[in-house]
């Protein structure tokens, strides 16, 4: 598996609704919401700061973990990510989140068998929790169960460029290339400025199949 791209937006955390965040103290809580308002704002630098400061609050602070593995994701420090949200399930093991963290990082590092039991977690711990599927359906991919990924990917009903670039992946993978195709085609439109544009581009105009999906 390749590097997760756009991580920022399926993966940021809601500190206002879960019920998990009634157990952080206020000073805490107020770090993190920060912190979450500067990732939505692609601040990533004051958003790392605000964690910062929660975590010398309150350093066995798993929502803090986990919001500092998804600010890693998002800066492809996948090596710090995956130690980050370990942290954070073995501090709260009822956190969705935290495992979705854990299985998007496991993917991003080509752990595809460690990433699927994280992400069937998630999804147990957090019903609603789409991206676990996405990562499920990554997890499949990269262990060669295309059929079964795609039942997954299809379980998504979210617009958004990567289920697209995952199911375009896979449906490539079973031969299916013009679906595929249409698929890449709406990738490249939500997301031009993506780094992987030149190489699903190339996949698009050849006649073989990735060797490596462009996750």
């Amino acid at each position: 598996m390749g590097q997760v791209a756009n991580a920022r937006e399926p993966l940021t955390p809601q500190y206002d609704i879960s019920v998990e965040q009634l157990k952080i103290q206020p000073k805490v809580l107020r770090h993190l919401l920060r912190a979450e308002q500067d990732f939505r704002s692609k601040r990533l630098s004051d958003a790392f700061k605000e964690v910062e400061r929660a975590l010398r609050i309150d350093p066995a602070c798993a929502q803090a973990f986990t919001m500092k593995a998804l600010l890693e994701l998002s800066l492809r420090d996948i090596d710090d990510a995956l130690y980050d949200s370990k942290r954070a399930v073995t501090m709260d093991a009822n956190n969705g989140l935290s495992f979705l963290a854990l299985a998007t990082a496991q993917n991003s590092r080509g752990n595809s068998r460690e990433a699927e039991p994280a992400a069937r977690e998630a999804l147990r711990l957090q019903p609603g929790l789409w991206q676990a599927h996405v990562e499920i359906a990554k997890s499949l991919y990269g262990q060669d169960l295309v059929p079964d990924a795609l039942k997954e990917i299809d379980a998504v009903r979210v617009d958004f460029p990567d289920v697209h670039l995952v199911r375009g992946n896979i449906l490539m993978r079973l031969g299916h290339r013009r679906e595929a195709a249409v698929e890449f085609a709406t990738f490249l439109r939500q997301s031009p400025k993506d780094p992987r544009t030149e190489q699903i581009r190339r996949m698009i105009a050849s006649s073989v199949q990735p060797s490596e999906a462009p996750f």
